[in-house]
């Protein structure tokens, strides 16, 4: 019996804290005029660390294959 109330009683402190933390975000969100600017400058950033991660991912995979003795574009030994 005490740990369904326990359950019960965690669930609805997780509600209640997301409700409250949800209500400030948005509040915080109103008060900024400039909130769209930063989400566009931040999604631009993330975009530009993902192709740096691709291009460094790309240039260690060719390391590997040479180190290997294959050839970097076909993939075959030489």
């Amino acid at each position: 019996m005490l740990g369904a109330f326990s359950l019960i009683l965690m669930t609805s402190t997780m509600i209640v804290l997301g409700l409250v933390v949800w209500r400030l975000v948005s509040r915080q969100e109103r008060g900024d005029d400039q909130f769209e600017a930063k989400l566009k400058a931040d999604d631009e950033r993330a975009e530009r660390g993902h192709a740096e991660d691709a291009a460094r991912w790309a240039a260690w995979e060719e390391h590997k294959r040479r180190a290997a003795g294959e050839d970097p574009k076909s993939g075959a030994e030489s």
